[in-house]
């Protein structure tokens, strides 16, 4: 997972930048930036919140419940690693960014 941490971080403006132009190229629908690790190459895709319930349920209600509790100024990423099946949700105000 700390590599998609560090890409996150070393890679911030353009991935607000991507989550926004994606946002808008799916009519506003919500999603997250989903981070994929699979025979050591990532990859990221904008997946949309009813890819997400169906990939994987439990982060996409831990998802439902941070967008409850924050501002609309947070975008979200999901990170997979297919090697030890490791999942986790991070989020990122943008506000910092723009």
């Amino acid at each position: 997972m700390n590599t998609i941490i560090a890409f996150i971080q070393n890679r911030t403006k353009m991935l607000c930048e991507l989550y926004t132009k994606e946002y808008m190229a799916h009519d506003k629908a919500p999603g997250v930036l989903a981070f994929t690790i699979r025979d050591g190459q990532m990859k990221v895709a904008y997946l949309i919140d009813e890819g997400l319930a169906e990939l994987n349920p439990e982060i996409y209600q831990e998802l439902v419940g941070r967008r409850q509790s924050n501002t609309t100024d947070i975008i979200y990423f999901y990170g997979y690693i297919e090697q030890g099946e490791e999942t986790k949700l991070f989020e990122l105000d943008i506000r910092d960014f723009s």
